[in-house]
């Protein structure tokens, strides 16, 4: 899942040490989140950083890839909760969750409000003073259980980049009320081909999707359908 086996460690975004000094704005955080997703090969994902001087909560800050009013259980965190997130900033490691299995075991609390099929990813961004809030991304069903080395270390090297952005930053970024809610690409322009835009979109979703026409016949299936129901939809 490494978007082409690129190392993030090498690349640019905007959000090495030219770019950015002194001015991490909310376009920078949306750029280097929105690179890390694709680059990844996730789906969503989203910043928590310390809302407030007094590092009292993680606030969600940015998500993209998913509605706002799903993450609205996470959009604050007791950095003492049993989470992906508080554990990866608390612990000052990478936290990940294979299944939706898992997540009920290691943390019922945010399995309840999660009830989907997907794996999870929280990584500390620790800066020079400590750490600034996590990264977490998501990936649906049909990802491997098991990180791989090689997406272990192109999630933690996004996060290390991204914790350096904040390092040069004049202030911590102010955690809004409600985070903001951006693509995970540059809208496509299909030119009129909204079939090619609604298969797309329906890929994105973490379960099988399929359509059926007046008469019952399918009309379309998706490839996590496709997989379940054990036939290509050719």
């Amino acid at each position: 899942m490494s978007g082409g086996g690129e190392d993030l460690a090498d690349t640019g975004t905007g959000t090495g040490t030219d770019a950015g000094a002194g001015r991490a704005g909310p376009w920078l955080l949306d750029e280097a989140l929105t690179d890390t997703i694709r680059r990844t090969g996730a789906s969503a994902g989203g910043f928590h950083l310390w809302d407030g001087p007094e590092h009292g909560l993680l606030g969600l800050v940015v998500v993209c890839g998913v509605p706002a009013e799903v993450a609205r259980p996470w959009y604050r965190i007791s950095p003492a909760a049993s989470t992906p997130v508080s554990d990866a900033v608390r612990e000052d490691r990478l936290v990940w969750i294979g299944s939706q299995e898992e997540l009920a075991h290691d943390y019922p609390h945010a399995a309840v409000s999660l009830p989907y099929e997907f794996c999870l990813a929280a990584a500390p961004l620790t800066g020079r003073r400590g750490p600034h809030g996590a990264l977490f991304l998501l990936w649906p069903a049909g990802h491997a259980r098991t990180a791989s080395l090689r997406e272990r270390h192109h999630i933690t090297s996004a996060a290390r980049r991204i914790a350096r952005l904040l390092d040069q930053a004049d202030g911590p970024p102010a955690v809004p009320e409600l985070p903001r809610v951006i693509p995970a690409t540059p809208p496509r322009t299909y030119g009129g081909r909204r079939a090619q835009a609604a298969a797309d979109w329906a890929e994105r979703l973490p379960e099988g999707a399929l359509a059926l026409d007046l008469e019952g016949r399918i009309t379309f299936v998706d490839g996590t359908a496709e997989a379940l129901l054990g036939r290509a939809s050719g």
